[in-house]
């Protein structure tokens, strides 16, 4: 996934690298690229206040959470299922 955007590519030499290191971390932590390019025009505007920060990263947290619950049903399901498949002998 590519991450950099011509707003970034525009920021002086110092911010230019600074952003692009956040937009890697996002990156790296699992956020998507819709998710990433939301946040790239706050960092070319002077950077992202920390309460905006927690925010997105508790949301990212909350969608997280939700699909661990989802795929724990999931596994909860096939295991009872696979109790109750009938032996074939």
């Amino acid at each position: 996934m590519h991450v950099e955007t011509p707003a970034v590519h525009r920021l002086p030499a110092g911010r230019r690298e600074q952003a692009l290191r956040v937009l890697k971390l996002a990156q790296e932590l699992g956020f998507s690229l819709a998710e990433i390019r939301g946040i790239a025009p706050l960092l070319t505007q002077g950077g992202l206040p920390p309460e905006q920060v927690r925010a997105f990263v508790q949301e990212k947290i909350a969608v997280i959470d939700r699909r661990i619950g989802e795929l724990q049903d999931l596994r909860e399901r096939l295991v009872r299922a696979g109790y109750r498949w009938p032996d074939d002998g």
